[in-house]
């Protein structure tokens, strides 16, 4: 199954975790229970203050597991808050002798620094920019190998997906044509574009793409392929599976830069697809 980035999922997922990892952290080091330390934060009666508290990096996280264009603004924003608060409480901590606090929350603080310096200057952000980046967004494709044809003549349908699908043909179309199959009991006729010719599976033929599909017919197509075991590509990996394979075979640098990677293995596959283009 197609996931975003691991490094997106887990830092956003621990922005998600950051109140309650805040919660036992204080509860510990006052010595008093979780529910005594939330009852403090709501008798504080400073909307804020409440807000910063439980709200802010929830909010943060979100934007970051969105991989959206407002995603960085709002990012940003809620590390400036969270930062800017904390240097505000410095002078009142350091008066009243907390310095624990200061020294825990300064490691902390200068995390999101180094965190938000990440985000700004690696390759990472291109994903938040540039939807065409964002790989986990395509549609997977069904091999399905079955016999169909166009307005010109028979071929075959080697793999389907809800935006487009593949096709071999004798002769790559130049322009918009009808496409008609069978496939799961169901008859497909949909107007096609071809978009680039191409080679899989060994045979030349061109890839195609829907023009205003039923997109309802075309996911309960899909729901039957995918129940039936259809064979699909990428391949369909676990949740757990897919973190503990990045967590043991990614490198470093994959991990820390996964767009980067995945940029410049796309673009080698373009390079090498770009020369059997179609030609208007």
């Amino acid at each position: 199954m197609q996931y975003k980035p691991w490094i997106i999922i887990v830092i956003g997922a621990c922005h998600l975790l950051e109140p309650v990892a805040k919660i036992v952290y204080y509860s510990i080091l006052l010595n008093i229970s979780p529910f005594e330390l939330i009852v403090q934060q709501f008798n504080n009666f400073r909307i804020f203050h409440i807000f910063n508290f439980f709200l802010t990096f929830p909010i943060a996280g979100i934007a970051i597991l969105s991989v959206k264009k407002w995603s960085l603004p709002v990012f940003l924003v809620a590390q400036a808050i969270v930062i800017g608060d904390f240097l505000f409480k410095v002078p009142a901590f350091y008066e009243s002798g907390q310095f624990a606090i200061i020294t825990s929350s300064g490691i902390f603080y200068f995390i999101n620094i180094v965190l938000v310096t990440y985000f700004l200057g690696s390759s990472l952000k291109i994903a938040y920019l540039d939807p065409k980046v964002r790989w986990w967004e395509s549609s997977p494709r069904y091999v399905i190998n079955i016999l169909g044809k166009s307005d010109f003549e028979n071929l075959t349908v080697n793999d389907l997906s809800l935006t487009g699908a593949y096709i071999t043909v004798e002769e790559v179309p130049l322009s918009e044509f009808m496409l008609s199959f069978e496939v799961e009991t169901e008859n497909i006729a949909i107007q096609c574009q071809p978009v680039h010719e191409i080679k899989l599976y060994e045979k030349s033929g061109c890839g195609v793409q829907f023009i205003n599909p039923d997109k309802k017919k075309l996911k309960r197509i899909i729901k039957k392929l995918d129940k039936d075991g259809c064979q699909r590509r990428p391949e369909k990996i676990p949740f757990l599976q897919g973190l503990f394979t990045w967590i043991k075979s990614t490198s470093i640098s994959e991990k820390i830069f996964p767009v980067k990677s995945i940029k410049m293995r796309n673009s080698s596959e373009n390079d090498s697809s770009e020369k059997g283009a179609l030609q208007d």
